[in-house]
């Protein structure tokens, strides 16, 4: 089994932060974006779909944002399943969390007190302009409230004391981190140009195979299958589908991203937005 594998980022930009990512996956694996009626909040959110339903995180909101102004975003980082004390798995986390929360003390809270089986590294965004970056493990977790840089993060902890030293390797993990802060390091400002510049990047690509060494992920069997930018104060939600670059490998990439506006979709039970296969089905306007 592949693990799912993901460059997450945070940047200040103006009066609040966006929400960038990477989805890296098996080329067999795919996202689309999903409007959906949750238990109390109206959410758009990319899903993942892999050809193994019964993967733990197939069919999992992965990222997106609500109509409270509420964000979030992952990176997997390997546990053992012997460490789950229950819980919340990772089919249900990110549609409960936008589904159900209006704010980021609220998730923490809840975080804090209740058992749950997704680990990883985990950004929360509102749109009062406040970022929680989280460290979740089954039986530890690390926060910190509206960090003074730009935020990256791949598939291993920087605070927690777990480590799984194959996966690391495996996803090339450090060395996308690496490469992710080289970029970071020759932005001269945090805006939205800087994140897709981030999202693009293909410094240590060569450092790579079979999982890409790079930002923009291309590796020979794992790679960016959809690339998101989510702005928490404007509700929306830019997408990708395919390496951000716009590379054509093992999918036709759109190369480039697409807004869409939680706001101008009524809270019916589930619109998709695109398909599998990068297929626009709606763009907005409702």
């Amino acid at each position: 089994m592949t693990v799912p594998g993901c460059t997450i980022a945070a940047f200040r930009s103006g009066e609040r932060y966006l929400l960038a990512s990477n989805s890296d996956n098996p080329w067999d694996t795919r996202t689309k974006v999903c409007v959906v009626k949750g238990n109390r909040f109206k959410y758009m959110g990319t899903q993942l779909v892999c050809p193994d339903d019964s993967l733990p995180w197939s069919n999992m909101i992965t990222r997106g944002i609500n109509e409270k102004g509420i964000a979030f975003t992952f990176a997997y980082v390997d546990c053992e399943p012997e460490r789950y004390q229950g819980g919340l798995g990772f089919k249900d986390f990110g549609g409960h969390i936008l589904g159900s929360f209006e704010t980021l003390q609220d998730i923490e809270q809840y975080l804090q007190d209740h058992p749950v089986k997704v680990h990883g590294n985990f950004l929360f965004a509102d749109d009062h302009g406040n970022l929680l970056v989280s460290e979740i493990h089954p039986t530890r977790k690390h926060f910190e409230w509206n960090p003074d840089q730009s935020v990256i993060r791949t598939n291993h902890f920087l605070n927690l004391p777990y480590a799984n030293e194959q996966e690391i390797a495996e996803t090339c993990s450090l060395i996308r981190y690496e490469s992710g802060m080289y970029r970071l390091g020759q932005n001269e400002q945090d805006h939205v140009d800087d994140i897709k510049s981030l999202l693009r990047n293909h410094h240590l690509r060569e450092r790579g195979a079979h999982w890409g060494g790079s930002t923009c992920n291309h590796g020979e069997k794992v790679g960016t299958v959809s690339s998101e930018i989510m702005d928490p104060l404007a509700r929306k939600l830019e997408y990708c589908y395919g390496p951000p670059c716009g590379e054509e490998t093992e999918m036709r990439s759109w190369g480039r991203y697409v807004p869409f506006i939680l706001n101008e979709w009524a809270a019916e039970e589930t619109t998709e937005l695109t398909t599998l296969h990068g297929e626009l089905i709606h763009k907005g306007d409702h």
